[in-house]
């Protein structure tokens, strides 16, 4: 069982496009991860257009042989890419607020521990722990003590 997050952009027009990450998504890691190597408005939007994926690795996209089976080391393994899977595009959302209420609802429908949005406007990410009860708290900047790195 993987520790499951969304990764969302919020783009300048105020819209949400969201993916889910399978495993690894606390802080320490996909957090990391995120601040590290996904720290530009166009290196955010080419995960996103992966759209969900299993998990998630310093580069988007193969330069060499990549499945989902023998994925190359260090790319992104994506679920329709890597293994033709439908129905794993970006989810869309309006708004921030309209994305928000779905992390709100108790057993949450979008079934995370944790979610991320980069915010196009600001080049920055932010990110808040998703509990079952639907008790969410606002999307705070996420920070490298946040994300454990040294």
């Amino acid at each position: 069982m993987g520790t499951k997050s969304n990764i969302a952009i919020e783009r300048t027009n105020g819209a949400v496009d969201v993916i889910q990450c399978q495993y690894d998504g606390y802080p320490g890691y996909n957090g990391a991860m995120l601040l590290k190597h996904y720290n530009t408005p166009e290196r955010v939007r080419e995960l996103i257009k992966l759209g969900d994926i299993s998990y998630l690795a310093e580069n988007p996209a193969p330069t060499g042989p990549h499945s989902y089976d023998k994925p190359q080391n260090g790319v992104t393994v994506a679920y329709g890419r890597d293994r033709g899977e439908d129905g794993t595009a970006p989810l869309q959302y309006g708004s921030v607020d309209e994305y928000t209420r779905d992390l709100k609802l108790p057993r949450n429908y979008l079934r995370v521990e944790y979610a991320y949005l980069y915010r196009e406007n600001e080049s920055a990410w932010y990110w808040m722990p998703v509990p079952e009860n639907g008790h969410v708290q606002e999307f705070q900047l996420l920070t490298q003590r946040d994300a454990l790195i040294a």
